[in-house]
């Protein structure tokens, strides 16, 4: 039975959280092609075991297609003031 100290398992999960990042970068998505990809990762991870570096990158990753859907669905009110001095459009 193979023994792991507390750095080595501390260093695979860093490794593993490094590894993610350079998959996919945590970056604000320009588009629907990485929106996809940061999809398609979230499905992989939930889908599996993860270690504490995993879980880190995804607790983030998480965050980013939200964020940019909510962003890109948000109505935007726009007001003109001389329209509500004048009363009419």
């Amino acid at each position: 039975m193979a023994t792991t100290t507390r750095g080595g398992a501390r260093r695979r999960q860093t490794d593993t959280y490094m590894e993610l990042i350079r998959r996919l970068p945590l970056k604000t998505l320009k588009n629907d092609v990485e929106h996809a990809a940061a999809v398609e990762m979230i499905g992989k991870l939930l889908g599996g075991k993860i270690n504490r570096g995993a879980g880190d990158y995804l607790d983030a990753l998480i965050l980013i297609p939200t964020n940019m859907r909510m962003i890109a669905t948000r109505p935007v009110e726009v007001t003109f003031p001389l329209n509500r001095h004048c009363g009419r459009l």
